[in-house]
């Protein structure tokens, strides 16, 4: 786990007794550092395993929403994309979340039995294992109400600017690059117009697991330790996530899987560039 050592914590104890009465108990060190760099270093094979991850999520997004409509509600839309996975040979790289319109928070919630309606925005937080190795990703639809030719214009301004965002912060994912300087890019993008900051980071690592490896592109917030000073390095696997919530409409979330490059973060799978209208 990167989440550890390796050793529980009964283990731990244990090792402290045995050296109890040497020099070498006071000069015991974490190896998280040593860990986390290794997990967040990707070779080419591990790369396409992740590139395919990410390809077959799309691929299942694409299938789903042909099938999606008003009327069903979160549980059936989140059972309709695992479905689509399962059938595809594939499992799911964390449970599936799904927002119908405002009727309930984005975040790592569960799918409820609210209903998708008219004038809803779905938004879908989803991702594929594929030999081990993780995608994550964020697509959305607008379902329009009958008298509606187009979205809304603040639906249409957010997902522009969340877009816009991804296109200018991406081409920022490159080696050596701090990731608490890439993330400030797109706070400030979002506030210069009066968007409201998000509460994560822009993005995370993935591999072996949905939050993967060391560094981190975030601010500097104590929660994140310092995961977002260390330096990106090439092949680091990473997302770029970020939204925007749109009174009485929904959650304008969208996020991708890239890898680090010496040019620039180079995206993993297909991109939503356009938001779908049913």
């Amino acid at each position: 786990s990167v989440s550890t050592d390796g050793l529980t914590y009964g283990m731990y104890l244990l090792l402290t007794e045995y050296l109890k009465d040497t020099p070498y108990l006071e000069k015991l060190i974490s190896s998280e550092s040593i860990q986390f760099r290794v997990r967040g270093r990707k070779n080419k094979h591990e790369i396409e395993l992740i590139t395919k991850a990410a390809t077959v999520a799309d691929e299942c997004w694409q299938k789903s929403i042909e099938v999606i409509k008003t009327g069903m509600t979160e549980i059936e839309i989140a059972s309709i994309i695992e479905n689509n996975l399962n059938k595809a040979g594939y499992q799911r790289s964390f449970p599936t979340i799904v927002n119908a319109g405002t009727k309930t928070a984005p975040g790592h919630g569960s799918p409820t039995n609210a209903i998708l309606e008219e004038g809803d925005l779905l938004h879908i937080d989803f991702g594929a294992i594929v030999d081990g190795y993780c995608s994550d990703i964020q697509r959305l639809a607008y379902f329009k109400r009958k008298n509606e030719d187009t979205p809304p214009q603040p639906l249409r301004a957010a997902f522009d600017k969340v877009k816009s965002i991804i296109d200018v912060t991406s081409k920022e994912y490159k080696t050596g690059s701090i990731g608490h300087e890439i993330d400030s890019i797109a706070r400030q993008m979002l506030t210069e117009d009066n968007y409201e900051e998000y509460n994560h980071c822009l993005g995370h690592q993935i591999g072996r697991e949905v939050h993967d490896g060391a560094a981190s592109v975030g601010p500097k917030w104590k929660r994140y330790g310092n995961s977002t000073s260390i330096p990106l390095e090439a092949s680091n696997t990473f997302t770029v996530e970020l939204g925007i919530e749109v009174p009485k409409i929904g959650y304008v979330g969208l996020e991708e899987d890239l890898v680090v490059s010496d040019n620039g973060g180079k995206f993993l799978g297909p991109r939503q560039t356009e938001l779908i209208e049913k």
